[in-house]
């Protein structure tokens, strides 16, 4: 990101997967107050990606840790969300913008109706509270359709690409992958 800021690139939203270690570690905001301030970064294009375990694990301090960070103009999104304990209230009291649909709901959704089922809850339910929906680990068309038919808008997986560098993107995608 902070190259392209340098090169007077558009930058796209970057989601970045914070451990449960990390995140308890109570220098999570300051250190991202840091970077942000080093490296000129716009923090409303940084999505922190927190396991839905990590947040659950002490609600109280992931509270404030996600007020500090949402002060900062950070987004928050629960990975993983619904496999872990937590109890749907905690949804009220985290400061997220963001629900993911995990890889196991989505690896058979396109021929279980159980799967197809969870990730309809999930997408209404975050319609309903106003968060966006990401969908993870698609790999095939169908399961694309599916997850389109009921709604969700935002995937990643194989299907769209493998892991690449900032440099490949531009050179697969063009500066238009990154809309200013």
């Amino acid at each position: 990101m902070a190259e392209w800021v340098k090169q007077k690139q558009p930058i796209p939203r970057i989601s970045i997967n914070v451990s449960p270690y990390q995140f308890r570690r109570s220098s999570i905001p300051a250190l991202m107050l840091r970077l942000l301030s080093r490296y000129g970064l716009d923090a409303a294009k940084v999505m922190l990606e927190l396991t839905e375990s990590a947040l659950v694990e002490n609600i109280e301090q992931a509270q404030g840790f996600l007020l500090e960070l949402k002060a900062l103009g950070i987004l928050l999104s629960i990975d993983d969300f619904g496999t872990g304990y937590s109890s749907l209230s905690c949804l009220r009291k985290l400061q997220i913008q963001e629900l993911k649909i995990p890889q196991s709901f989505v690896i058979d959704i396109a021929s279980s109706a159980d799967s197809q089922a969870i990730a309809k809850t999930i997408l209404l339910m975050a319609q309903t509270l106003g968060f966006s929906v990401v969908a993870e680990g698609i790999e095939t068309a169908e399961q694309l359709d599916v997850l389109l038919g009921n709604g969700c808008e935002i995937g990643q997986g194989f299907l769209f690409a493998h892991p690449l560098t900032a440099e490949e993107l531009i050179v697969r995608y063009g500066a238009d992958v990154c809309p200013a």
